[in-house]
């Protein structure tokens, strides 16, 4: 494994079975770190990612009223936005997964890491498509001009819709744990 390094922890277990009689054992449990060198980039890397989102988000927001600005949907790039939030904040849980060493809490931050991440690819990706069918709908296809017109209202109740079976498909493999 690039990057890892392998410690061992020698665990002594006993158990008492029914009628007195003691059984000792022990295994061994590795723990997998990444190198601090691979932490502190990657941190690097999300930080910088990060204020470039920020500056780009306030961007949008600031100059929504321009033409070139407002032909993209600045509504739905906030979304976007979102959606980026969200995969941050999973790169964050991800890089501080390795020093969590309580089971439990490695559990819990796994189920949310995998929350972020999945809700944040909808939101990104599943904008981008609704925008997308919406070019679709009026350069391609030959409608009526009011089904020409999908508002940006009708692209958010469609992302809703796929936001909503993300979390449907969440929740079912959440409770498989």
């Amino acid at each position: 494994y690039l990057g890892y390094f392998n410690t061992t922890c020698r665990c002594d277990v006993t158990l008492t079975i029914t009628g007195g009689t003691f059984i000792k054992d022990s295994f061994d449990r590795i723990f997998n770190t990444l190198h601090p060198a691979l932490i502190v980039i990657s941190t690097l890397i999300t930080a910088i990612t990060l204020t470039i989102l920020i500056t780009f988000h306030v961007a949008t927001v600031y100059y929504r009223e321009k033409r070139s600005v407002k032909a993209s949907a600045p509504r739905l790039s906030n979304l976007i936005f979102v959606g980026c939030y969200f995969l941050i904040i999973a790169t964050i849980m991800h890089i501080s997964q390795d020093s969590i060493t309580d089971a439990g809490t490695a559990k819990q931050l796994c189920i949310t890491n995998f929350w972020f991440t999945n809700i944040g690819c909808t939101l990104i990706f599943g904008t981008l498509l609704v925008k997308l069918w919406r070019l679709y709908c009026i350069f391609v296809r030959t409608f009526s001009s009011k089904e020409r017109n999908l508002s940006d209202l009708m692209l958010f109740i469609y992302v809703t819709i796929l936001c909503v079976v993300d979390l449907v498909l969440c929740i079912v493999w959440t409770s498989a744990f």
